[in-house]
């Protein structure tokens, strides 16, 4: 009892930011009960306590003790506490500090100790440098692509798109999926109706229902459908599931409709998800992960892999008026390495300057502040990794060469199938890589210029939006209707 009462009033100071109340009382408890230490988070708690009282010039040399990790749900909840707080410290340039409780996190963190090993901690990088010579491999799915001649074939065939906001309450916000497939598909000559997806799926018994309607209403050709099975109610539900199915089936048999299950993330779906419905309800899977395109089997000629077709407002900032780097993004569950890159290349000194994304901002930026950042810094910085998976391309890796900006990335092997690395950005694959590599650029303005005018180019030719309508629907169509 006398240990409970401890322990309580210790998570209460804790709670609190009591940091030394906290710290006396959970020491206390130690004494008394050292066999629970590990299920109870007793070390973990006073770790963090330790470096909050710290002095910044001691948090290197401080010594700490751990458990091994347990999986108990009070380790859980002080691990994402140690996270929460770290972000904090980062946004009030504590990120000395922040990177010590993120090593400490990583005791019993695994997507903080997976970061940590893969890019902080990690060796020299051993990878030879692409061939600059070396066309990118999505290219040679493009050999036999004649763009304009599909533009012809496809002139006003009638495309229904499906697509959820991410944004829904932001109307400023008119770069999100929906806007960029309708925006383009319809600049390819094609005939657009949209579904909202992200009112639709709040009524998701409805949703069938809702889908019908539009389809018999429009009478498309092809329908692009995302997250299909999937996100949403389509992922969580048999009987939506099944409706939905239902519905698209029946479109399929009766109206010769085609349909494109569309996949923004499908590096972080199961394969048998990813592939559901491919064959009966099904005709083609979009995604833009060629890391992944293994686990497609006897599918593989249902996959179309390409960028989706992207687009930014035009910058109205000069090049290179801001000095150092930017990042611009999230921080999300998923890309909780991006909390380690920031704590750390601040706590080097590295001149990066993070600017969080929050969707469930109020008023979050504009897409054409987005664009202007990207374009005022001398270089723009790239995180790619994702938690228990490889590093993968994000729609920001194409957005700052279409910016203008200089584009350094974490290497990643999805970003190669459709860049030059070396002439359209460069890589890097550790801290010390990218401190190398961005004080090299920094000196060196000629060399910026070259790659933000290559990488621009590029991006404007293959991913505004052509080529991605023009390689879906002849995988498609395959010759016409």
């Amino acid at each position: 009892m006398a240990v409970d009462l401890l322990r309580n009033l210790a998570d209460r100071f804790y709670q609190e930011g009591n940091w030394a109340s906290a710290l006396n009382l959970y020491r206390n408890a130690l004494a008394t009960d050292a066999g629970g230490s590990a299920e109870l988070g007793y070390r973990l708690a006073i770790g963090h306590c330790e470096i909050e009282l710290a002095d910044p010039a001691a948090l290197g040399g401080l010594a700490l003790e751990a458990d091994a990790p347990s999986g108990s749900e009070r380790e859980r909840i002080i691990a994402a506490r140690l996270r929460l707080r770290a972000r904090d410290l980062c946004r009030a340039g504590g990120a000395v500090r922040a990177a010590r409780l993120l090593r400490l996190s990583a005791t019993c963190d695994p997507a903080i100790a997976e970061a940590y090993a893969a890019a902080i901690d990690a060796p020299p990088s051993t990878v030879t440098p692409a061939d600059a010579d070396r066309d990118p491999p999505f290219l040679r799915d493009l050999a036999d692509l004649d763009v304009e001649a599909v533009k012809r074939r496809m002139h006003g065939l009638r495309v229904l798109l499906g697509f959820r906001r991410f944004y829904y309450e932001m109307p400023e916000r008119e770069y999100e999926p929906p806007d960029l497939f309708a925006r383009s598909a319809a600049a390819f000559g094609l005939t657009v109706d949209a579904l909202d997806l992200s009112a639709l799926e709040r009524d998701a018994v409805g949703l069938a229902t809702a889908l019908y309607e539009h389809i018999n209403a429009f009478r498309p050709d092809v329908i692009v459908y995302e997250g299909l099975f999937t996100a949403g109610p389509s992922a969580v539900d048999e009987t939506v599931a099944g409706h939905v199915g239902t519905v698209l089936d029946v479109a399929r048999r009766y109206l010769g409709v085609r349909v494109v299950k569309c996949v923004l993330d499908a590096w972080r779906v199961p394969a048998d998800r990813l592939f559901r419905g491919v064959g009966s309800v099904v005709d083609l899977v979009h995604h833009a992960h060629p890391a992944i395109l293994e686990r497609a089997g006897d599918a593989t000629r249902r996959v179309f892999c390409y960028v989706p077709p992207l687009d930014l407002p035009a910058p109205t900032a000069a090049a290179g008026t801001l000095p150092g780097a930017c990042f611009v993004g999230t921080i999300s569950p998923a890309s909780i390495a991006r909390l380690v890159w920031w704590a750390e290349a601040g706590a080097r000194g590295l001149p990066i300057r993070f600017y969080e994304t929050d969707a469930a901002a109020p008023a979050e930026r504009p897409d054409a502040a987005f664009a202007d950042l990207h374009r005022a810094h001398q270089l723009c910085v790239n995180f790619t990794r994702r938690s228990g998976g490889a590093p993968i391309l994000t729609w920001r890796t194409i957005q700052t060469l279409l910016a203008g900006g200089v584009l350094l990335e974490e290497r990643s092997r999805d970003s190669a199938h459709f860049l030059k690395p070396g002439i359209h950005y460069l890589e890097f694959a550790t801290i010390a890589e990218l401190a190398a590599v961005m004080e090299r650029l920094l000196g060196d303005p000629a060399a910026r210029a070259r790659l933000a005018a290559a990488g621009a180019a590029w991006a404007r030719r293959y991913f505004a939006g052509d080529y991605f309508w023009a390689g879906l629907l002849d995988r498609l169509i395959a010759g016409g209707r």
